[in-house]
């Protein structure tokens, strides 16, 4: 969970605005735990979404990175059964 939401969160930063603001909302019901994060900043763009969750794709070189972390979040909760 601290790496799903640690490259979660370094992912929002590092693509929003100047000044952030990132809600992080956590549910823990009879069926699990929920959690998402949000934040404020442009997104990634809808024809990139499904090729940022590979691993060394990022959608963009201005920020540095090697593109594993949200590939990194999406083996790890599917591993979870999310």
């Amino acid at each position: 969970l601290v790496e799903v939401l640690g490259n979660l969160l370094d992912n929002a930063c590092k693509w929003s605005r100047r000044r952030v603001r990132i809600l992080v909302r956590a549910d823990a019901g009879s069926r699990g735990m929920t959690v998402e994060v949000e934040d404020d900043g442009p997104g990634i763009p809808r024809e990139q979404q499904e090729a940022v969750l590979e691993r060394g794709v990022r959608a963009d070189g201005s920020t540095p990175g090697h593109g594993i972390g949200l590939a990194v979040v999406q083996d790890v909760v599917g591993a979870y059964g999310g």
